[in-house]
């Protein structure tokens, strides 16, 4: 076994972009609506926002995220259908993930939807694994990067900041981490390996 490096003991990860791809998604969105990208994405994240701090549940706003989007009463944008059609697992995280929890403890950190984390697990987007802490941010009505929900997730792992480390594939994610004085690390999602090998040295070597 591996000796662990630093004096980090909890490791937090994030969800979406680190350990399943969600971001076809929108690209579906695009083609159901013919709206360009751009449009969809911004659209979106104003919906996005509100069901991860547990104000609308998907069920609720996709209809609307459609109607915006100028699809017709007679037609209707199913958020969790097409979360279920396009999410896929980062496989290569999930094998790190247990790696990982064979010498520091292990958690999720997560701006999610509201009522979606059981669907996730249940279709397998996230390793089925004993957690010593899950922040869904929808529970608590705070999202990343407010300075909130790492003190909160914090006094869940029940450690120093020094002693965590995070992994979220945004910057601004990111920064909010460092800025409670957290160890975090971006996460490429495009280039999962190289992203786990440079976080094993940060914890290894």
């Amino acid at each position: 076994m591996m000796k662990k490096k630093r004096d980090i003991q909890f490791v937090y990860f994030d969800i979406g972009g680190v350990l399943m791809h969600w971001k076809d998604i929108l690209h579906s969105i695009v083609k159901k609506t013919g709206k360009p990208y751009e449009e969809v994405h911004a659209a979106f994240s104003i919906y996005d926002i509100r069901s991860c701090r547990g104000e609308m549940h998907p069920d609720v706003w996709g209809p609307l995220l459609g109607k915006d989007l100028g699809l017709k009463s007679s037609e209707t944008l199913d958020i969790v259908k097409l979360s279920k059609e396009t999410f896929r697992p980062i496989k290569e995280t999930h094998s790190f993930l247990r790696e990982v929890s064979k010498t520091h403890s292990v958690g999720l950190l997560t701006n999610i939807h509201l009522g979606t984390y059981d669907m996730f697990w249940n279709e397998g987007y996230i390793p089925h694994h004993h957690y010593h802490a899950v922040v869904k941010s929808c529970e608590i009505g705070l999202v990343k990067p407010q300075p909130e929900i790492y003190l909160h997730a914090q006094k869940r792992a029940k450690k120093k900041p020094e002693e965590i480390l995070f992994i979220d594939d945004l910057l601004q994610n990111v920064e909010g981490a460092k800025r409670v004085g957290w160890n975090s690390i971006v996460f490429d999602t495009q280039n999962p390996s190289k992203s786990i090998e440079e976080i094993r040295k940060y914890l290894y070597q």
